[in-house]
Formats: structure tokens, C-alpha cells, sequence
């Protein structure tokens, strides 16, 4: 047996068999049809006198070069080339046609419908073509509809054509118009002349197109009387030799296929039913050819769709192999964890259903430990770490996210590693899932997948990194410090010589016995101010100066937080001819922030500004906080402005990156903004150069209150890290 096709491989096989199987019988009837002709005896040739009308479109009519045209002349033509015929044409109108194939002045009309009356006088051929009267009427409709509606009516006929003979003979009671013609008629009733016209329904189609008679269609039931018109060549009485060649001619064209082709040349555009048969057939030929590319695409379909399941099955593998290696050769390892149910105590529980070998060089347990049961997860936990696991743990169920969380294990050999977490929960339900019977449980999470990467070096990496970056803070904070030291020393010496004059002035009353009570009380009142100064100095130096790296935030007065910094920096900036502005700033203005870090910020920016303007003709600071309020946060802003000749364009990108400084060497660390930066965002807060201001100007704004922020974060953020479920 042969290979067995798809089924639309087999249906286009048979289509293609019937195609042979026709075309052998065509080829079949042609090879007869000609040996047949080349067996017949040739004719003498034979002169016929051939009559044509003027204006009967289409079967007769004068063409624009004046030459006789049609599908009668064509057809006569046609079957006079097949019987030796030498044809000569003769125009007349049809009234004068008749009468000469009567009396012999031509021997044949090649178009004439066949009638009882007109046998008498004339023979007639086989019929060539058939056609039938139909009722022509004005738009808009005058009610004519149909053949009954014409009793009473004015109709329209040509002289001498079957119509007008059915008209009569039937005793029409309306009144029958005659004219030479259908072109005569239709105008006729397109002036209004008559009420109908009745012609042949092709010869009128073609009449309107012509003239182009707009107004004037078919009535809704056009067909007209009980007869067709049945058309053949009208020959002169008792012609019957040429009576017998028109016949075989006509039988000739037919078999050959000329016949159609002059048919379909004349009337395809004008015949409702070729156009009815060629639409059938177009049709017919587009669903078939349709049919064909769907058969042929579906089973191109088939095919690619095959050898694609193949290929994808191969990369499947080749994927599922190359994602085990990746896996065993990450520095962590993965797991994925499934809600299921026990059956046997109809509890919901994790069980892991993936877990990669990795684990084993981390936990020092073997991934089977795992996937069996043996040993839980959860049991490696560090005991500190454990409650706040289970705790973020919660959170992650309830929705499925992304997460990461850092934790403490203690693995197989009693050291604690620190873990990284990353993955996240999904309501999907995974393959190996299937071998599980799932609970109706209310948690949307029902699979999670996780990496777990060993940070233990990274930690104690970090850790030593953060020593060294509060180590460098402190450094810089001294640094700061000790630009001032100058105004600060001359700010105290200042003071202490007062103190020793009022001592000296005391000690020369007490000499000269003169002692007055008011003038000791005015001195010691000047003496207790002085030490007053002096104890501010100190103690703003000290708040500035101590660690504050664990410091709790508190709510300081924005104007006292000002004052203290001010004391440190006052003495320096007027020693140097550097007007301080301050701002309007309210008395009851607060912030709650960590003292001694804003502070520091506010003393990093206003040495950045003394040195901006220490060698400028005009030297002035302005200093100002105010309370703003952003998409209803409560903010308080402060900027710091200066006359100095502003920062370069291509370092303002550069001026928070740690050691980047534009001061000379020996000038500065580079390390102020880099902090400060660092410490208003620790308080939520922001910092930049306003780009907009003439004068170089550094603004940042925090958040008035930490919990309010803080509690505001999370809510529009998303999830907070957690933990996996273990």
C-alpha cells in the first residue's frame, strides 16, 4: 500500500485526477471535431449577399469607422470563413430588410426572430441565440410593474417586431405606438411620448447605456408576453444549399468554441443571466481556489507545526539542561515551594517541591533532606532571627509579590552564615504541583520561588565599610571644626579679657576700700554674661564635635538649631568682612532630625560659602528656613546662598560625589557635600543645586516629622522585604 496522505492532500489529488480526466475528453472532442472537418469534401466557394441594419445594438449596427459591427455580423463572418462563403453586406434599415430577403435582394439576414408569419416567406436556419421581450418604463415609476399593468397604457413598439405582432393579436386594449426602431422608442418615451416600451430586453440595456437614458429602467417584473425571441439567419425562399452550409457553419462555430467567445464579446456586460452564470463562476472559482490554499496551508500547518513541536521539545531539553547546570554553578542556590495539602491530617502546608544541589555546600545538608522532609528549613534559622522571619513571612502571603530579606542561618557545622533572599509568591500553580491535592485555602499565594545567595563576606565587608564611613564622617566634621578653630579661639579669648579686666577693676575697689555695692553689681552682672557667652561657645562646640551616629531624633527649634551653629561661625565670618544673612524665621518652627547632623550640614555648607566668597570684592552669606508644604507633607526648606562666582557647569554634576573638590589642595577633603548628602537623606530629606538662582545656591528640605514620613513610605511603597515561608 502507499503512503496514506492528510485529508487535504488526498481531496486536492482527486481534484487534480478530475482536471486530467476533462482535459483528455476536450482534447478528445477537439481531435474528432477536426478529423471530422478533414474528412468532409470542400465546398465550392459561394457569393452571398448579406443584409445589416443600422441601429440594432447589439446584434447589428454601424461602428465609428462606418463598418458594419455586431454579434450577427460577427457570427455571419465566423461561420462564412468554416463553408467557403465570399459574404458582401448590404445596409438598410429593418423595414427595407425584410422585404429584400423576400424578393431575393439579399440572400440572408444573419439575425431574425423566428415566427409562423414569417416562415411563410422566408427560411430560416437553427436557432443561434434566444432572448426575450422585456418592459421598459420612466423613472420614477409611472405603475407599471408588470405585463398587467399595461392595459390602458400608451406602449411603445417597434414597426413590424414581434411585440407589436402579440400586442395585436391579442386585442390590447391600450394604444400601440410604432417606430423604426428600440433606439426611436426609448427616446420616444424618454420625452415623455408614451408610457412603456417593449423591445428586446439585451437590445434595450444596450440602447440606454448608450444614449445614456438615465431616466428610463426596467419595470420590477420586466418579462413580456407568452414567446421568446429565437434568432437565426433568415434566407431567401428555397436557398437551400446555402440554407445547409449556414447550418453546418453555425454547428462548426459552436463545437469550436467561437460561437462563446462572440457571445460573451456582445452580451456579458448586458445579459443579467451571463453576468449571473460568470458571477456563479467566479465565485464558484475563488471558493475553490480558496479552498485549495486553506487545504494546502493547513497542511503546511501541520507540518511546520510538527516539526516546530520537535524542535521546541529538543530546546526544551537542551533549556532544561542547561538551566540544571546554571543552577548547580551559582554561588546560592534556588528552591520553589508549594501550598498543597496533607491528606492524612487535612492540614494545609509548604512542601518544597525544587530545590537545587547547591544547598548542600551552604547548609551543609544534602537537597533530598529537603524534598523528603527530613530536615526543615525553618529548623536552620538563627533563634534571633526567627520572629522576625515569621513576622514578615505573614506579610508575603497575604498577596502575591516580590520580596528579599537578609537573615542568619546555622548550618550543619555550627557556623551562622548570613543568607539573601530574593524571589517572589504567585497564585500560579506550577507542574509539580499536580501530584498534590489542593485545600480551599483563602491565601491567594499558592507557589513561591526563591534564590538564597551567602553574604557572610558581603557583611562583614559592609560592616567594616559602614566603621570606616562613620570613622570618616567624624574626621570630616572635625575637619570642619578646625577651619573655625581660629574665630573660635579669638571668640572665647574675646570674653576671658573682659572677665580679667572686671576681676582687675574689682580688685582696685577692694584695694582703695572704696567698695559700692552698685558698681560690684554692674561688674558682676558684665562678668555673668561674659561666662554666659563663653558656656554657649563651649557648649555648641561639644554638640557639634561628640558622635552621633546612634542619637534618637528629637524636636529642636529651627532658630535655636541656627543660634548654636552661628556661635561657631560668627567670630570667623566678621573677622573677614563677610555680612551673614539670616532669614525671617518663625520663633515656633520645629523639626524633628538628630541635632548634631543637621548641624553639621549647616556648618559644612557655610564653609563651602566662606570660601566661595573670602577673595570677592562683595562678601555676603544668606541663610533662610522656612515651612512649605509638599503634595501634603510638611517640609521645612532651607538654602544656603552666596556672592561668590558659582560653581562651573561641568563640575555641578560632579559636587556630591565623595573627594570631588573644586578648592585648592590642602583646601578641602571633598568629603562635605558627600556627607552631608548622606545625612539628609538618612532624615528622608533631599538636596541640590537650585541651577535656576544667579548666585551659587545649595537648598535641601526635610521632613518636619520622621514618623509621619516614615509611616507615609510605607504605605504608598511596595511590599517591605520579608522572608520566605520555611
Amino acid at each position: 500500500m502507499g503512503p496514506k496522505f492528510p485529508l487535504p492532500y488526498r481531496r486536492a489529488i482527486r481534484f487534480a485526477r478530475l482536471l486530467t480526466v476533462l482535459g483528455s475528453i476536450s482534447v478528445a472532442v477537439l481531435v474528432s471535431s477536426s478529423m471530422t472537418l478533414a474528412a468532409s469534401p470542400q465546398s465550392a466557394e459561394l457569393n452571398v449577399n448579406v443584409g445589416s441594419e443600422f441601429d440594432y445594438a447589439p446584434y447589428a449596427m454601424i461602428n465609428s469607422a462606418g463598418q458594419p459591427d455586431g454579434y450577427a455580423v460577427d457570427l455571419i463572418k465566423a461561420v462564412a470563413q468554416t463553408t467557403d462563403l465570399r459574404l458582401k453586406l448590404k445596409l438598410a434599415p429593418w423595414s427595407r430588410l425584410r422585404e429584400m430577403v423576400v424578393t431575393g435582394e439579399v440572400d440572408v439576414l444573419p439575425s431574425m426572430a423566428k415566427s409562423i408569419d414569417r416562415a411563410r416567406s422566408i427560411d430560416f436556419s437553427d436557432t443561434h441565440i434566444v432572448a426575450y421581450d422585456a418592459i421598459f418604463i420612466r423613472s420614477p415609476s409611472t405603475g407599471i410593474h408588470s405585463q398587467e399593468d399595461l392595459k390602458g397604457k400608451r406602449i411603445i413598439v417597434e414597426s413590424g417586431d414581434l411585440a407589436e405582432d402579440y400586442l395585436r393579436k391579442s386585442l390590447f386594449d391600450g394604444e400601440v405606438i410604432s417606430v423604426a426602431g428600440p433606439a426611436q422608442a426609448l427616446k420616444l418615451l424618454h420625452a415623455g411620448g408614451g408610457d412603456a416600451v417593449i423591445c428586446s430586453q439585451v437590445v434595450g440595456l444596450m440602447i440606454l447605456s448608450e444614449e445614456n437614458l438615465n431616466d428610463i429602467r426596467l419595470a420590477d417584473k420586466s418579462h413580456f408576453g407568452g414567446y421568446k425571441r429565437e434568432f437565426a439567419f433568415a434566407i431567401h425562399k428555397g436557398n437551400q444549399e446555402l440554407l445547409n452550409r449556414l447550418n453546418e457553419g453555425l454547428k462548426t462555430v459552436i463545437a469550436s468554441g467561437k460561437y462563446e467567445s462572440i457571445y460573451k464579446k456582445w452580451f456579458s456586460n448586458l445579459d443579467p443571466e451571463i453576468r449571473r452564470r460568470d458571477r456563479n463562476r467566479s465565485q464558484f472559482q475563488i471558493i475553490l481556489l480558496i479552498a485549495i490554499v486553506v487545504a494546502l496551508i493547513s497542511v503546511a500547518f501541520v507540518l511546520i507545526l510538527r516539526a516546530e513541536v520537535s524542535r521546541k521539545t529538543k530546546s526544551l531539553s537542551l533549556s532544561e539542561q542547561r538551566f540544571r547546570r546554571l543552577v548547580e554553578d551559582l554561588p546560592g542556590f534556588v528552591f520553589r515551594a508549594a501550598l498543597c495539602d496533607d491528606l492524612s491530617s487535612a492540614q494545609t502546608e509548604w512542601r518544597i517541591v525544587y530545590i537545587s544541589n547547591p544547598c548542600e555546600r551552604i547548609t551543609g545538608y544534602p537537597a533530598s533532606d529537603f524534598l523528603s522532609g527530613v530536615k526543615k528549613f525553618a529548623s536552620l534559622i538563627h533563634p534571633e532571627d526567627r520572629q522576625a522571619v515569621q513576622a514578615v513571612q505573614q506579610r508575603v502571603l497575604a498577596a502575591p509579590c516580590r520580596y528579599s530579606h537578609d537573615f542568619r542561618i546555622i548550618n550543619k557545622d555550627g557556623q551562622t552564615l548570613w543568607l539573601h533572599v530574593r524571589g517572589n509568591t504567585t497564585a500560579e500553580i506550577s507542574l509539580e504541583e499536580s501530584n498534590f491535592h489542593y485545600s480551599k485555602s483563602p491565601a491567594p499565594v499558592r507557589q513561591i520561588e526563591t534564590f538564597f545567595l551567602d553574604i557572610t563576606e558581603q557583611k562583614r565587608v559592609s560592616d567594616l565599610i559602614t566603621e570606616q564611613q562613620i570613622k570618616l564622617a567624624s574626621s570630616a566634621r572635625l575637619s570642619a571644626l578646625g577651619e573655625m578653630a581660629g574665630g573660635i579661639a579669638h571668640e572665647i579669648n574675646n570674653p576671658l579679657a573682659i572677665i580679667n579686666l572686671r576681676i582687675h577693676q574689682l580688685t582696685q575697689l577692694a584695694t582703695k576700700g572704696d567698695v559700692n555695692a552698685e558698681a560690684v553689681s554692674r561688674i558682676g552682672a558684665q562678668i555673668e554674661a561674659t561666662a554666659v557667652r563663653i558656656s554657649k561657645i563651649i557648649k555648641a562646640l561639644h554638640t557639634v564635635a561628640r558622635e552621633s551616629e546612634f542619637d534618637p531624633f528629637e524636636k529642636v527649634k529651627v532658630n535655636s538649631l541656627l543660634s548654636e551653629v552661628f556661635e561657631l561661625c560668627y567670630q570667623r565670618m566678621r573677622k573677614n568682612g563677610i555680612q551673614v544673612q539670616i532669614g525671617n524665621i518663625k520663633d515656633d518652627l520645629f523639626l524633628e532630625c538628630k541635632r548634631v547632623q543637621i548641624s553639621q550640614v549647616l556648618i559644612n555648607l557655610l564653609n563651602n560659602a566662606f570660601d566661595a566668597v573670602i577673595n570677592e570684592r562683595v562678601r555676603w552669606i544668606r541663610l533662610t528656613a522656612e515651612e512649605i508644604d509638599i503634595n501634603g507633607l510638611t517640609s521645612v526648606e532651607f538654602s544656603i546662598s552666596d556672592s561668590g562666582p558659582g560653581i562651573p557647569d561641568d563640575c555641578r554634576q560632579k559636587i556630591f560625589q565623595p573627594f570631588f573638590t573644586t578648592k585648592d589642595i590642602g583646601k578641602g577633603t571633598g568629603l562635605g557635600l558627600s556627607i552631608s548628602k548622606g545625612i539628609i537623606e538618612a532624615h528622608s530629606g533631599t538636596i541640590w543645586l537650585d541651577a535656576k538662582s544667579e548666585q551659587t545656591r545649595l537648598v535641601f528640605q526635610l521632613p518636619q516629622k520622621q514618623n509621619q514620613t516614615r509611616a507615609r513610605r510605607r504605605r504608598h511603597s511596595n511590599p517591605p522585604d520579608s522572608s520566605i515561608p520555611v
